[in-house]
């Protein structure tokens, strides 16, 4: 029976599940910051996303006190914060072995200068880790070349329950989106989800509508999610007369069932991790754009990729797709 410790700011699907996994193999497993009754002792860690924060400081004592006064075999550190504060608490711990996992690493090919300022410190911190667990192509050639870890290992795919997405609409309730949606089944229904931010770029999907809407009047986007950049959106949406077909529907929690009635999903994020739309889109079967950046690039094929720096291409892509449907 061994002894483990799991890190995170935030527990998902994919470490519950993995959490669990560790538990079978009667492993006990103790961790920080968590909702979720998962493990055998659950200490309060709330760490800032922040690096530099007096709440990630205090943390990171509270964190170093812990390890110190249990004897861990595994201390498993998920994500960029955590795994910075884990390494460094544990780096004078000769006993445990430091699995740190990270989707998507916080500097790639195309990044800002600020952004590669990670590099250095994960390099710096590969002293410490024995395991690094990435989940795209881009990381796991990067962290070869470039860190001293003795084991690299990539995931190519995670677990997701694709139940979910199995006859989960029928024609009444997509009827209902329809109406609900003021949209009707001669349109072709765009979709895209995430936080309205800077990284997620909805900005590009919303330019390319202007220029798709003048060909196909019949083109529709919905957009599903929350964020600081919602209002501008709005006025943009408003001030090229697209209201009609340009959408922002809020956060949802039956995201997945208006994936269903959609024809197209679309994400024209600048940077992802283990991107969950772009699978769960996958499995329902629908037409899927999206750019070319890690963690897409890992999972589709060239054809639904479109370049960050030429919004031609989408609206080349997009009006496409609909012109597919119509000869259908």
């Amino acid at each position: 029976m061994k002894k483990v410790l799991y890190v995170s700011n935030c527990i998902d699907e994919f470490q519950t599940s993995y959490i669990n996994m560790l538990r079978e193999k009667g492993h006990i497993v103790d961790f920080f910051e968590s909702k979720k009754k998962l493990s055998n002792k659950e200490f309060n860690i709330p760490f800032s996303k922040k690096i530099i924060s007096i709440r990630n400081i205090k943390s990171y004592f509270l964190l170093k006190k812990m390890i110190k006064e249990n004897s861990y075999n595994y201390i498993y550190c998920y994500k960029t914060t955590a795994g910075f504060f884990t390494r460094i608490a544990a780096r004078k711990n000769k006993e445990s072995k430091i699995i740190y996992i990270n989707p998507a690493l916080e500097y790639y090919n195309g990044a800002g200068i600020k952004k590669w300022i990670y590099f250095y410190i994960e390099k710096f911190l590969a002293k410490y880790t024995n395991i690094l667990i990435t989940m795209n192509n881009e990381d796991y050639e990067n962290a070869k070349k470039y860190f001293k870890i003795p084991y690299i290992k990539k995931i190519n795919a995670i677990k997701i329950n694709t139940k979910k997405t199995e006859n989960i609409v029928d024609k009444n309730q997509k009827e209902q989106f329809l109406k609900e949606f003021n949209l009707s089944n001669n349109d072709y229904i765009f979709f895209s989800t995430g936080n309205l931010t800077r990284e997620k770029n909805q900005i590009m999907q919303i330019e390319a509508m202007i220029r798709v809407v003048k060909k196909y009047p019949n083109a529709k986007l919905l957009m599903e999610g929350e964020g600081k950049l919602k209002q501008f959106y709005n006025e943009i949406i408003h001030k090229y007369g697209v209201d009609s077909n340009v959408q922002l529907i809020g956060k949802r929690e039956d995201s997945q069932k208006i994936l269903e009635t959609c024809d197209c999903f679309i994400s024209t994020s600048k940077k992802e991790e283990y991107p969950i739309n772009i699978v769960r889109a996958m499995v329902a079967n629908k037409e899927i754009i999206a750019t070319k950046i890690r963690g897409h690039i890992d999972l589709l094929d060239e054809e639904n990729l479109v370049s960050l720096k030429d919004s031609s291409q989408l609206i080349n892509k997009m009006q496409e797709a609909i012109l597919k449907k119509e000869k259908e």
